[in-house]
C-alpha cells in the first residue's frame, strides 16, 4: 500500500521555503564529491527543521522539501520562458496572460542566468490586455474636412506602468470635395504597445539584476561558514 500524500505546501510555505534555499548557497554548489553531497544532505536537514519549526501544519521530510525545490526550479524556468516568448511576439492578437507569482520570480532571480526568460516579467498583464483591448476597438476616428475648428480626439495609451506619457492628437486624413475617410488608430497603437512591453522588459531586468546582486552578497557572506563546516566534515571523516 503506498504512503499517502501530504498536503501541498500553501504559498505561505512555498515561500518560506524559498527563502530558506536561498539563505544556503550550498545547495547550488555543482560539485558532486562526496563531501559536498554529504554536506548538501546536513544542510537540508538543517532547512527542514528550521522550516517545521516555523509552520502550523503537519511536519515535512527533507526529501519532500528537496522535490518541492526541484519541482519550482523547474516551472519557474518554464514560466520564464513563456514570458520570453510571449514578449517576443510580433503578430496579431493578444499576449498571453502570464499570472504573477512571487515565488516563482525569486526563484528566477535565484537561479540568475540559468532561468532564461525572466527579464520581462508581467506582473501587471491586465495593464497589457487593457492596451491590446485598444488596438482592437480603436477603430475610426472621423474629423470634419474644416479641422481648425473642430476640437481634436486624443487617445493616451500608457507607455510605461510607470511613467505618465504626453496625450497623443490624432486625426483622420480627408480628400477633395470635403469627403471623409475613415483612418485607423492601429499601427500607432501598436507602436506604443511595443514601446511600452520594453519599457516593462527594462524595468524588470533592472530589478531582477538587483535580486542577483543581493544574492550574490549574501552568498559571499555564508561562503565561509560553508568552508568552516566542510573543514569539519572533512575533519569528522578523518577521525
Amino acid at each position: 500500500m503506498s504512503k499517502p500524500k501530504g498536503m501541498p505546501l500553501t504559498k505561505e510555505e512555498i515561500m518560506l521555503l524559498v527563502q530558506k534555499v536561498e539563505a544556503n548557497p550550498v545547495i547550488f554548489s555543482k560539485a558532486t564529491n562526496a563531501s559536498n553531497n554529504q554536506l548538501k544532505d546536513v544542510t537540508w536537514s538543517k532547512i527542514t527543521d528550521d522550516f517545521n519549526s516555523l509552520i502550523v501544519s503537519s511536519p515535512r521530510t527533507p526529501e519532500q522539501l528537496r522535490l518541492k525545490w526541484e519541482n519550482l526550479k523547474k516551472a519557474a524556468r518554464k514560466r520564464s520562458t513563456k514570458i520570453r516568448m510571449n514578449n517576443l511576439k510580433t503578430g496579431g492578437g493578444k499576449p498571453d496572460y502570464i499570472p504573477p507569482d512571487e515565488a516563482l520570480d525569486k526563484v528566477a532571480a535565484i537561479l540568475g542566468s540559468t532561468c532564461e526568460g525572466y527579464s520581462v516579467q508581467f506582473g501587471g498583464d491586465a495593464v497589457v490586455e487593457e492596451v491590446e483591448e485598444m488596438v482592437q476597438e480603436a477603430v475610426v476616428v472621423d474629423v470634419p474636412f474644416d479641422v481648425e475648428n473642430t476640437p481634436p480626439v486624443i487617445v493616451s495609451p500608457a507607455l510605461s506602468p510607470h511613467t505618465p506619457q504626453p496625450k497623443k492628437i490624432l486625426f483622420s486624413s480627408t480628400i477633395s470635395k470635403g469627403k471623409l475617410t475613415r483612418q485607423t488608430l492601429t499601427e500607432d497603437v501598436k507602436k506604443s504597445v511595443k514601446t511600452r512591453n520594453l519599457a516593462i522588459a527594462e524595468y524588470y531586468d533592472a530589478k531582477r539584476k538587483k535580486e542577483e546582486e543581493i544574492f550574490v552578497l549574501k552568498k559571499r557572506k555564508l561562503e565561509l561558514e560553508i568552508l568552516e563546516q566542510e573543514q569539519k566534515l572533512e575533519e569528522k571523516n578523518k577521525l
